[in-house]
């Protein structure tokens, strides 16, 4: 019999650390890396021990120190498929009440250069900015409630 996987309890803390690592540029055990964003020690600590994020080498950087040059692998944080399941999907806040609220799930990001993570809602497949589709605008369409095409 096999039992299904639940998704890992994360505080507040670790949750806004997910959502940063899904908007990308987050470095992995390194501080003082130009360029990139960090998380927390602790919430990588537990995140990475949790199977929610897991490090990937994106470049080989060397610095010199006293003379002495030193090589070493840069590695950024990504969401494993655990860590998209424990994000799970948001409901966005809606400000008028004929507006249908999005289910917001989180995609990664757009672009290399963007620090944002980007979102998808799981009914009608919009995809934007997270923090534009979780909290819609007092004039915003909200979701169809179905697929576009």
């Amino acid at each position: 019999m096999t039992t299904a996987t639940k998704p890992a309890a994360i505080t507040p803390a670790q949750r806004k650390a997910l959502l940063l690592v899904a908007g990308g540029n987050v470095v992995a055990w390194l501080r003082g890396e130009a360029g990139f964003a960090t998380i927390n020690g602790n919430a990588e600590r537990k995140l990475n021990d949790l199977g929610l994020i897991e490090d990937v080498k994106v470049m080989t950087r060397t610095r010199t120190a006293y003379g002495t040059a030193m090589t070493y692998d840069v590695k950024v944080w990504v969401l494993t498929p655990a860590g998209r399941n424990a994000l799970g999907v948001v409901s966005s806040t809606t400000a008028t009440a004929n507006t249908r609220a999005h289910q917001v799930r989180a995609i990664g990001r757009q672009h290399v250069d963007d620090a944002a993570p980007m979102g998808e809602c799981a009914v009608c497949e919009t995809v934007g900015e997270w923090n534009a589709l979780v909290d819609l605008a007092p004039n915003a369409y909200g979701c169809p409630g179905r697929a576009r095409y």
